[in-house]
């Protein structure tokens, strides 16, 4: 899996949403232009709800 960037809108995501998908998949989008692949996974933080 790999976490990707879509450049471009496509019928199930839009540009600039970032999302995790099959490594070959990611490849032909990327080869299409319409992902870039992100090295660096962001985690996300839990954040604590001030009392």
């Amino acid at each position: 899996m790999k976490q990707v960037r879509y450049l471009k809108d496509t019928h199930d995501a839009h540009a600039g949403e970032r999302r995790f998908i099959r490594d070959d998949y990611a490849e032909v989008l990327r080869l299409t232009g319409h992902v870039e692949i992100i090295d660096t996974v962001e985690k996300k933080t839990k954040t604590r709800k001030k009392e």
